[in-house]
């Protein structure tokens, strides 16, 4: 009977397996401690623990001697939660002296798991600074270039969170990309006050700053102000500029010419010598065809330029100044290019019916105007005045030219021609031959 019942037990743990062993919770883990962002006498843990945290114990150790200074047991949960959370003293510690600190830290859950002291971070046991920046000015000119810049250093002490001023501390003030830098002691109130240069060097594409740092010293941390940003207000400058000639015909050259000046402050306008400068062709103002050269001014801010233009437009001839305290200059002559036109025959005679025919050809070089209108012009004998009896609206492309025609009735014996009066800007006014009709 016992043997039976021992195979039966047997029997029954093969079919159902052992019982099933649970889990263990994980040991409390202490992540990480530190001091609280903006409130460096405050202390901050991050633990975890799957049951819980129970308690946590910091130490404060100090670096040059390795010794406990202080034990802090009332760490209370901040954020998060007891299995996932950060935990802070309620209050700032009151150590005796200022200065970075090793923190270890032990854990208990709350079913008695422990995690032994370890290390876990750094405590910033330190005045944490705060320095302003402010100037008289943030403009500055050809003739003042200097800015008067002051502000206070104050410090929040981590035992009581008061802010002080921070007394006999050095602020490094500077003009950013110029490379000038001075120092400015803080005074009784905390207080700073220093001139600053921002000249040429100091900016950089139209833009200069200036800079306060504080560097730390002893247990106060370092601090750095809002940069200034500073802008300059240039004297003016001008470009005068003319050609030789207004209108000229294709392939003709003309003397461009001109003057650079600026506008001193004590002296008024005042040539900019030896200077180059940059010369393009432009046919409308958004459309600038070509560079045409780069001329240096002489001793009296003068420049020439021999220039042979192909088509109406202007040159502009621009500064680009190297000094930020005297502005930019653009100047501008216009000049009007006749294209090449030209009747290349003409002719007229007079029918059976007493009308005469009036025909022809007119050529253009490269250019070419729509619509073309051709006036037939008309003298009597032994008259001087002129007479438009005809016009053809479009002369037409019939391979060889451009062909216009028309016929006139009632005429008298007298002169034919052909007239085309051109555009203001293109093509100059033009006449053919002129053409005897008996």
């Amino acid at each position: 009977m016992r043997k039976s019942t021992a195979m039966a037990v047997l029997t029954a743990l093969a079919l159902t397996g052992l019982p099933a062993v649970a889990n263990a919770a994980a040991e409390p883990a202490v992540d990480w401690a530190n001091s609280v962002t903006g409130d460096l006498g405050t202390l901050q843990v991050a633990a975890r623990a799957d049951a819980g945290i129970d308690s946590l114990r910091a130490y404060i150790v100090s670096y040059a001697t390795g010794q406990d200074v202080a034990v802090i047991d009332d760490l209370t949960l901040h954020s998060g939660t007891t299995t996932n959370g950060v935990w802070r003293t309620p209050q700032p510690l009151q150590l005796d002296q200022l200065g970075s600190y090793r923190v270890d830290v032990e854990a208990t859950d709350t079913v008695g798991g422990f995690a032994p002291r370890r290390q876990a971070g750094r405590l910033t046991y330190l005045v944490d600074t705060e320095l302003t920046l402010t100037a008289d000015t943030t403009t500055v000119t050809y003739s003042r270039r200097t800015i008067r810049a002051s502000g206070v250093l104050t410090g929040r002490w981590p035992d009581t969170r008061e802010v002080k001023p921070v007394v006999g501390g050095t602020i490094s003030v500077s003009n950013g990309w110029g490379g000038w830098s001075t120092n400015a002691t803080t005074s009784a109130d905390g207080s700073y006050r220093t001139a600053v240069e921002a000249d040429n060097s100091a900016f950089y594409e139209g833009m200069a700053f200036v800079d306060a740092t504080y560097a730390s010293e002893g247990p106060y941390l370092r601090a750095t102000a809002d940069p200034l940003q500073v802008t300059a207000t240039p004297v003016k400058s001008r470009i005068t500029a003319q050609v030789s000639e207004r209108r000229i015909d294709r392939g003709a050259s003309v003397v461009l010419s001109g003057k650079l000046t600026w506008r001193s402050p004590e002296l008024g306008w005042q040539p900019l010598a030896d200077t180059g400068l940059g010369v393009g062709f432009c046919v409308t103002e958004d459309y600038c065809t070509t560079s045409v050269g780069y001329p240096t001014t002489d001793a009296e801010g003068r420049f020439e330029l021999t220039v042979t233009p192909w088509e109406t437009g202007f040159y502009r001839i621009g500064y680009g100044s190297p000094d930020v305290f005297v502005s930019d200059a653009v100047g501008q002559a216009d000049i009007v290019v006749y294209q090449p036109v030209e009747f290349t025959d003409f002719t007229a005679a007079r029918d059976p019916s007493g009308a005469v025919n009036a025909s022809g050809h007119l050529q253009f070089d490269g250019h070419t105007p729509w619509p073309i209108p051709v006036q037939v012009q008309f003298r009597a004998s032994g008259t001087k005045a002129w007479t438009t009896v005809a016009t053809a609206p479009n002369a037409e492309w019939d391979g060889t030219g451009y062909f216009f025609s028309a016929t006139v009735a009632d005429r008298p014996a007298g002169e034919w021609r052909a007239f085309y009066e051109g555009q203001e800007k293109q093509f100059r006014p033009t006449y053919s031959t002129t053409v005897l009709v008996s």
